[in-house]
């Protein structure tokens, strides 16, 4: 007789008819999975008789399929109505089932309509663009999931019918879409489930398998490499399925609809098939609230290779699992109050390498998966964390960055963010494991949520783990090194002691901040009163206790009676060797609990629950609805050492839910008499009595604990009632207590000599901040104080390992330079122009339009070696642009006062503070400088002015005199080189002018050829443009006749195929033409005049390319010529999952803010045309590499499709071409910036000073004088 669903209370079961026989012999009817497809024809009303198998009293479950391969498991979107009314039709028609599949597999490309791929390619890929089929998304499924089973449920007889979502295949990650990047499977599936939520889902179905026949790929742990490290690689893959389940679906059936040995099944008794239905009973009888109902090997008849029918060691091994029996219960809710700290990490953005001691930068897509809404603010806000381990699994130092949340985030809530995180300052091999932190109260981890855990290589050489600071004559190390150099000067201060250690942490005080290492490589803040504040709250309590012992001596008090308990404690499931050992001296709190579920949950279900996230009921004490009270863990046992809630309290949990109601009179009386016992044994208050909510962000124990009935205020009442109600002391106790008193009244006394001694420490500290941050330092006659100045080093980008290293004593001179752009842009704007050339912005120090002095670079550090104005000089910007004005007030101010001072510090004299145009040939620090205001010596009066005014005394004469005698003797000593030096130049200097006046005449001689070429040119472009005329019109002629369409001859180019460096072992790949269906337009994203062979050599040597040869088919160069690069029978590589059908066609340059030459386009679009007519490829499949799909990249540049749009320009040419007009000029340029440029000599100045009009207006921009006159306006 078929149960109500036609289901089976057995987990066992065979995919497709015909081995049915085998359960039934067994007596245990297990379950047959029928698979159909139905098509979407919706006028197709056909169905099927289970009944054959419903009858048996055997499971049936139907999978409804539109089709098979290229037809989809689901149709095309637009007939998704279709389907549903085709799959009511065919329910309703059909008889002996009330389980139905909807789809199969929807992530994995051969499920999708219109697929046709091929899958022995690595990775599979589409055979062209239009096989690609409609990618199944998660909200395409789910639209056509709600449709089907709002259909199937309203029909007559269908009302309750389980209607499952398709499984999802594992480890295939082919369906990317947005916000799933990687194609994860798993976020695949999780998203499915969050657009149907638990109210239009019925149960779920999932596909899990071992990668080959060996038994132990059953229970393994084995998990994948990046980016899916957290996931496992064998059968318990259904175990990264089912934790992905969202907590408010857990109670829908599962079913396993499919698992094999991947390979076909081996013809052996191995105990597989035994081992994999033992692994889902594990999981059902420690997972009561997720039961697994169906374990279905796939598959019975012989239609593919993983066939089963006739393998008799695998049908015996089948034999042996059915005597077992397994059966899966219906599901039962698991309570949740102890479970708030739940949430979901997956990587949206990472890379997997990153230098040492640098910020990496990720991210992250997070969703609140607990009961709780994580604060963004106040005292415990929630943030993300992180640590990092060896491969041995040892935590490594790094700096300890948090990311904050930009709001609170409420449970399923899912949000995107970047996170910083601060590299290991170490070269290896690393693991990074991200995780949510409720700061100052737990790590998510710890309470059982999972860590994002992601491997990467650290690079380059170690970085220095100590650095002595000669201000404060101290040494920082390790993770506080780490702290100051991440968190700088402003927020940390200076270090003001040594390291020291505290209550067994590391510590160590700045200015600012003190810091304590609290784990090996995490340090964090800690207030600098904490110790003496810990101090008094400990000496308080001591207090209480010895006001209590006196009591109970002077009045005869004895404690309350202990009252009837049970021990439980090893009836529980728990996990000893994890138990937290913790002195009974340290309790402080009886925390009160409630277990948020109706009193008659058994206490074995709420230990279970429990142990998800601990490693024991997290209670010592637990109060039945009868008032019945059972210790749950001994007094020195806490499940956790890192909240003080659990850790100096005594937890006890009271059966029920406490929202609405309270506690029973026998629940209230029993709790009062145990916790009155547990007071007067350890000598609290009976203010120590707290609900669970007073210490952390939680419900329990209920609404009714402080609002309400306040059923605090009534346990309170009871408690009083009972304390010191015990037996009166005996002689013998009244000594005990004495002694008792006495070693507590030592202890209080010890502990206030310790606040003492906090107390010198803290004003012992605060006068040394005193003495290094309010308190000005004496001024030793003759100094000159250092101006205020703001140090930006770490905040500019800049490579540290390239800077050219010298010694202060080598500085000679002030350079001075203006950075020619408004004082308006940034500072970081101006270094990161530097950074192009340079490791790092030029100067020591920055000038701001308001004056304010920024320090750049250590006076230590240039960037450059080779150039004296660099090497030997103090590089100062002054923002703005002096060539028609001169800097404000603030600014000469600010410079003079830093000058002086280090004129003053560094000896440099006077005629030593230069413009950097006195140096070389530039317009620093603008005309202004030496002609019309000659600023620089509005600036060396007030410096003189300031060195005026520098104090003097008789002591220091003396020392003056001497530092002047030798710096006196230098300079004659120099001037005395330097005049033997001249007279050996004299001899020189005639010979040099002649030689000048001789070029002067060769110049002028140029300069007449120069315009008489013009003139001819100017003749011959008359003359060309008349003979393109003539041939446009011979064209037109010849193609109004009837000699056939126009045949584009192929263009001129060099054929370098044999001439380019390849790999000496690997080749590519060859094809027939016939296979080339598109062409792809590439830039070199590198400057035009590199040459192909540049290009080649990159992509074969370069350890991120390794190519067997050059990617580019042809290469066009910025005059036009074109270079044939690669044989268009091979797949080289070009355009990512592209390769097969593509030829690739790359023009030299970088077309982000230009487009190509004038002959570049010429010359693209003939061979474009030509290319088109030899391999009959249409206009429409001429595409940019960003157009294709799977290349998220900018090639051939923003330019392409945007702002000047040189895509439509060349499709324009390339059409010109086909109808014949080889020689048409394309359309002129409207605007062009001409640039001079001399060899490796070019005007930078002049294009740093134009950056912003030209990324504003957008003119075309180069140093083609010939470019130039094609176009209207030239600049």
């Amino acid at each position: 007789m078929p149960r109500p669903l036609c289901d089976s209370e057995y987990i066992y079961g065979l995919h497709d008819p015909g081995g049915e026989y085998i359960m039934l012999e067994e007596g245990v009817p297990g379950w047959v999975l029928v698979t159909e497809g139905i098509g979407s024809d919706p006028n197709n009303h056909n169905g099927r008789d289970y009944r054959y198998l419903s009858d048996k009293g055997l499971g049936v479950m139907v999978r409804i399929n539109a089709g098979y391969g290229g037809v989809g498991t689901i149709p095309y979107e637009r007939f998704y109505g279709d389907f549903a009314k085709r799959c009511a039709n065919f329910v309703r028609n059909s008889f002996g089932a009330h389980i139905w599949i909807i789809g199969n597999e929807m992530n994995y490309p051969i499920e999708w309509p219109g697929a046709d791929w091929d899958w022995n390619a690595d990775p599979p890929r589409p055979k062209s663009l239009s096989t690609t089929g409609e990618p199944i998304t998660p909200d395409r499924y789910v639209k056509c999931y709600k449709l089907v089973r709002e259909a199937i449920r309203s029909l007559p007889g269908h009302e309750n019918d389980q209607v499952i979502t398709g499984a999802i295949a594992p480890w295939n990650a082919l369906t990317t879409y947005p916000g799933n990047p990687n194609g994860d499977w798993i976020q695949y599936f999780r998203d499915m489930l969050e657009m149907l939520g638990p109210d239009q889902c019925d149960g779920i179905a999932l596909h899990t398998y071992t990668h080959g026949p060996e038994v132990y790929k059953i229970d393994s742990e084995e998990k994948l490499g990046p980016p899916f490290s957290q996931y496992h690689y064998h059968f318990r893959a259904y175990v990264d399925f089912m934790n992905a389940i969202p907590r408010n679906m857990r109670q829908l059936p599962v079913y396993i609809t499919e698992t094999d040995q991947d390979t076909e099944w081996r013809n052996e008794n191995t105990s597989w098939v035994r081992r994999a239905y033992g692994e889902i009973d594990w999981w059902n009888k420690n997972h009561p609230d997720q039961q697994i109902r169906s374990l279905i090997l796939y598959r019975w008849p012989k239609l593919d290779k993983w066939y089963i029918e006739g393998k008799q060691g695998v049908i015996d091994d089948f034999r042996m699992a059915l005597r077992y029996k397994y059966k899966w219960k219906p599901s039962i809710p698991t309570p949740e109050p102890d479970e708030p700290y739940r949430a979901i990490l997956v990587a949206v953005l990472a890379p997997q390498k990153a230098d040492t001691g640098s910020t990496i930068e990720l991210r992250l897509s997070i969703r609140n998966d607990g009961t709780m809404t994580w604060p963004a603010g106040g005292d415990h806000p929630v943030r993300v964390g992180y640590h990092w381990y060896d491969r041995d699994g040892t935590a490594v130092p790094a700096a300890d960055l948090r990311t904050a949340l930009p709001r609170d985030v409420a449970p399923g809530e899912k949000l995107e963010l970047d996170v910083r995180v601060g590299a290991p300052r170490v070269p290896g091999q690393f693991r990074l494991s991200l995780d949510m932190v409720h700061e100052n109260i737990t790590w998510f981890a710890d309470r059982g949520s999972p860590t994002l855990d992601l491997d990467f290589e650290i690079v380059g050489e170690p970085l220095p783990q100590e650095q002595f600071f000669p201000q404060t004559q101290v040494w920082v190390r390790g993770v506080f090194l780490s702290f100051f150099n991440t968190y700088g000067l402003d927020i940390c201060g200076w270090p003001i002691t040594e390291e020291f250690v505290e209550n067994g942490m590391r510590v160590q005080y700045f200015q600012r901040v003190a810091l304590e290492e609290y784990a090996p490589g995490k340090v964090r803040l800690r207030l600098a009163a904490q110790h003496a504040w810990e101090a008094r709250a400990k000496i308080a309590a001591l207090e209480r206790q010895v006001e209590a012992l006196k009591r109970r001596l002077q009045t005869g008090w004895a404690p309350a009676p202990q009252p009837q308990i049970t021990d439980v404690i090893q009836q529980l499931p728990r996990d000893a060797a994890a138990m937290v050992k913790r002195p009974e001296s340290e309790i402080k709190h009886i925390v009160i609990n409630h277990t948020a579920v109706r009193p008659g949950v058994e206490i074995r279900r709420i230990a279970q629950a429990h142990r998800r996230s601990w490693p024991a009921i997290v209670c010592q004490f637990y109060v039945e609805g009868d008032g019945t009270i059972y210790q749950t863990n001994p007094l020195d046992e806490v499940v956790s050492a890192d909240q003080a809630w659990i850790y100096d309290s005594i937890n006890i949990h009271v059966a029920g839910n406490f929202n609405k109601d309270i506690p029973t009179e026998a629940q209230l009386d029993s709790l009062a008499a145990l916790c009155a016992w547990l007071l007067d044994t350890y000598n609290l208050d009976t203010t120590e009595v707290k609900g669970a909510k007073e210490f952390v962000t939680t419900a329990s124990p209920g609404k009714q604990w402080l609002e309400g009935q306040r059923w605090k205020d009534m346990l309170y009442e009871r408690i009083e009632a009972l304390r010191g109600t015990g037996a009166p002391e005996s002689p013998v106790a009244s000594e005990e207590i004495q002694k008792q008193l006495e070693a507590l009244e030592r202890e209080r006394d010890a502990l206030l000599e310790q606040l003492t001694e906090a107390k010198a420490r803290i004003e012992a500290l605060q006068a040394k901040l005193d003495a290094l941050e309010g308190t000005p330092l004496p001024e030793t006659p003759g100094q000159i104080e250092q101006p205020p100045i703001k140090d930006v080093i770490t905040e500019l980008p800049r490579d540290p390992e390239k800077m050219f290293r010298r010694s202060t004593d080598e500085i000679r001179y002030i350079v001075i330079n203006h950075t020619a752009v408004p004082p308006t842009v940034s500072v970081k704007r101006v270094a990161k122009a530097h950074r192009a050339r340079w490791p790092a912005i030029v100067c020591q120090f920055y000038i701001e339009g308001d004056g304010t002095i920024l320090q750049t670079n250590p006076l230590n550090e240039v960037v450059d070696g080779k150039q004296d104005w660099i090497r030997l000089g103090v590089n100062i910007h002054v923002a703005g642009n002096f060539t028609d004005d001169i800097p404000n007030e603030a600014q000469l101010n600010s410079l003079a006062a830093l000058c002086a001072w280090l004129m003053h510090t560094y000896g440099i004299p006077e005629e030593n503070v230069r413009g950097v145009q006195e140096f070389i040939v530039t317009g620093s620090p603008g005309k202004q400088w030496l002609h019309g205001q000659q600023w620089k010596y509005i600036l060396l009066d007030r410096i003189r002015s300031l060195l005026a005014a520098v104090p003097t005394e008789e002591s220091t004469d003396t020392d003056l005199v001497r530092r002047l005698q030798a710096q006196v003797a230098r300079l004659q000593a120099e001037n005395a080189q330097l005049q033997a030096e001249l007279d050996d130049l004299k001899p020189d200097l005639a010979a040099l002018r002649k030689q000048v006046n001789q070029l002067n005449d060769q110049v002028k001689a140029l300069e007449e050829d120069k315009r008489k070429l013009a003139d001819e040119r100017q003749r011959l472009q008359v003359t060309v443009e008349e003979q393109q005329r003539t041939i446009a019109e011979l064209q037109d002629r010849l193609r109004s006749g009837e000699g056939g369409p126009f045949v584009v001859p192929k263009p001129q180019m060099e054929y370098l195929v044999d001439k380019l460096p390849r790999h000496p072992t690997k080749t590519y790949e060859s094809r027939s033409l016939e296979d080339i269906t598109h062409i792809t337009i590439h830039h070199s994203a590198a400057p035009a005049n590199i040459s192909a062979q540049t290009i080649a050599n990159y992509h074969v040597n370069s350890k991120s390319h390794q190519w067997p040869g050059i990617g580019y088919h042809f290469y066009v160069k910025p005059d036009g010529s074109i270079d044939h690069t690669q044989d268009m029978g091979l797949i080289s590589y070009h355009v990512y999952k592209n390769n097969e059908y593509t030829v690739g066609v790359c023009v030299a340059g970088n077309f982000t803010d230009v487009i190509p030459t004038p002959a570049q386009i010429n010359a693209t679009a003939h061979l474009v045309a030509w290319l088109m007519q030899e391999l009959k490829v249409p206009i429409d499949n001429v595409m940019g590499h960003k157009q294709f799909p799977y290349n998220t990249t900018s090639c051939p540049g923003r330019q392409w499709l945007k702002d000047q749009k040189w895509h439509d320009l060349l499709k324009t040419r390339i059409q010109g071409v086909l109808e014949g007009k080889l020689g048409a000029a394309i359309k002129p340029l409207y605007h062009y910036v001409l640039f001079w440029q001399h060899g490796d000599a070019w005007a930078e100045e002049d294009w740093l000073g134009a950056r912003n009009y030209v990324a504003r207006f957008r003119p075309t921009s180069g140093f083609s004088v010939d470019d130039a006159m094609q176009a209207q306006n030239v600049t």
